[in-house]
């Protein structure tokens, strides 16, 4: 159990790391013309597509975590705060920056994986790169 709990850390550790790098690169981002930020903004595609699995992971092991421990302690609510925390930052992502990502990178050539990527939304997108 303590090894999941340390791989359920790291996971999750590495998704938050990655939402606060977003946050904070946002107001220095508000500064650019719209041509730099474009030209900016498909640099951080590849590592954050890479990154983006530990959510996946993190909400994995989270409900495993969850599932493994005893239901009436102060363990259990911790974890499962965390995994609701992480499932709203997941959703959060899907129905508000997922959108607003597709539309600046609608003009984009991007390497495969993200091209596929950004095909993972309601609205569709011709697949380049």
């Amino acid at each position: 159990m303590r090894a999941l709990t340390i791989a359920t850390l790291l996971l999750v550790a590495v998704s938050m790391a990655l939402s606060l790098a977003h946050a904070l690169e946002l107001p220095g981002k508000l500064r650019l013309k719209e041509a730099t930020y474009r030209s900016v903004q498909a640099i951080y595609y590849p590592g954050f597509t890479i990154g983006g699995f530990a959510e996946i992971g993190g909400i994995i092991a989270l409900a495993v975590l969850l599932y493994l421990t005893p239901y009436p302690s102060a363990r259990f609510w911790w974890t499962l705060a965390a995994l609701v925390s992480l499932l709203a930052e997941h959703a959060t992502y899907w129905l508000v920056t997922h959108p607003v990502n597709n539309f600046w990178v609608q003009d984009t050539v991007l390497p495969k994986s993200a091209a596929t990527f950004f095909q993972c939304s309601l609205e569709s997108r011709p697949a380049t790169g």
